[in-house]
Order: C-alpha cells, then sequence, then structure tokens
C-alpha cells in the first residue's frame, strides 16, 4: 500500500533536551499529542501513526511506550486529526503507520491519516 503522503512523531524531538526537563515539559502539556505537535513542530521529521482505545486512558502519562496499536487510527481516543491539522502544512515526506491486525485495520486507518492530510 502507498500513501499518496507518506506520513513519525516519537521522543527524538527532545533529544536535545536534559531527559528531566524533556519530562516536566511533556508532563505540563497533559501527554496531549496535539499540544506536543504544536510545540516541537519545528522539531518533527517523521511520524509513527498510532491510536489508543479507552482503556488506555489511566495508563496515560503513567508508563511510557504501548507498542503497536491494535485498533485502526482514528478510532481511539487520540486526537489524530487535531495532530494532523498541526502537522500537515510541514515538510514531512515519511510515516509510519504502528497498528497490528487484519488489512481492515490498515486499510482504514490509511484511509484516515489521507482523509485529513491531504
Amino acid at each position: 500500500m502507498t500513501m499518496a503522503r507518506p506520513v513519525t512523531l516519537f521522543t527524538g524531538q527532545w533529544a536535545d533536551l536534559p531527559f528531566e526537563e524533556a519530562c516536566k515539559l511533556i508532563s505540563s502539556m497533559g501527554y496531549d499529542g496535539v499540544e506536543l505537535a504544536k510545540e516541537f513542530k519545528h522539531k518533527i521529521h517523521h511520524i509513527h501513526w498510532k491510536d489508543l482505545g479507552e482503556e488506555w486512558i489511566p495508563k496515560r502519562g503513567t508508563m511510557f511506550g504501548c507498542g503497536f496499536s491494535t485498533i485502526a487510527v482514528g478510532d481511539g481516543v487520540v486526537d489524530i486529526k487535531g495532530v494532523i491539522d498541526v502537522l500537515k502544512d510541514q515538510d514531512i515526506p515519511y510515516s509510519t503507520l504502528e497498528i497490528v491486525g487484519n488489512e481492515d485495520i490498515l486499510r482504514r486507518s490509511k484511509a484516515y491519516i489521507e482523509k485529513y492530510w491531504n
């Protein structure tokens, strides 16, 4: 599958900050993807797309990493459209879907990102 505009958001954006400072900054934003995208927009060059189901709400901000998503991008609690709205004018030539599951989950995730990115 190819995307018209391949579309990764990862903690490397903060590699120039001391770890404690990066943690304080991220924590102050409430782990909100849209706020993080606004703050670090100029440092984001690749996006790893994934969404989180409601079962992750109590875990947000208490643990690092969640592996691959098992639901389609756009079906969970992450404001993917909000992140896209912030980043779509950036020069981001590539991205990665970090999902596992059947072909339908992949197809719906791709369609969701393309719908709002293009």
